[in-house]
């Protein structure tokens, strides 16, 4: 009787869980009003409908990965220039909010551009890449 009775608990219990399941929302760059990407002084526009950066020929952004989860999309540059050093990283949005950080370790320098949106709940993630600044100094 005993085993019946905790076999019927036990039943119930497992009837009684479920799992919640995580509903994927579907937005696009509209959601956060994005009008451009500020990257070194050079403003960039984003390619219709879509959160990749539309960049010419000779820019310095390449494009190194990306990713997504139920309620955020992230993408992956690296600044490749002969010439100048990653310094800025800034973007214009007419919904939203918008926070930029950056850290660096002895070899790389990183910008991550972060907006965010409340309806629906919704982030979008930039990250840019550079090689550090070697400024080394010979100590005798």
């Amino acid at each position: 009787m005993k085993n019946l009775l905790v076999l019927t608990v036990a039943l119930f219990v497992m009837a009684s869980c479920s799992d919640d399941e995580v509903e994927k929302i579907t937005f696009d760059s509209s959601v956060f009003g994005i009008e451009k990407i500020i990257v070194n002084n050079t403003t960039y526009s984003l390619k219709d409908s879509s959160f990749l950066i539309d960049k010419g020929a000779d820019s310095p952004l390449y494009l190194t990965g990306s990713g997504y989860g139920p309620n955020y999309q992230e993408l992956d540059y690296a600044f490749v220039s002969q010439t100048e050093s990653l310094s800025s990283v800034a973007a214009i949005c007419t919904k939203g909010e918008v926070n930029v950080s950056v850290s660096q370790t002895s070899t790389t320098k990183t910008y991550v551009l972060i907006l965010y949106a409340t309806s629906p709940k919704v982030k979008m993630i930039y990250k840019f890449s550079a090689p550090a600044n070697r400024n080394m100094e010979l100590v005798d």
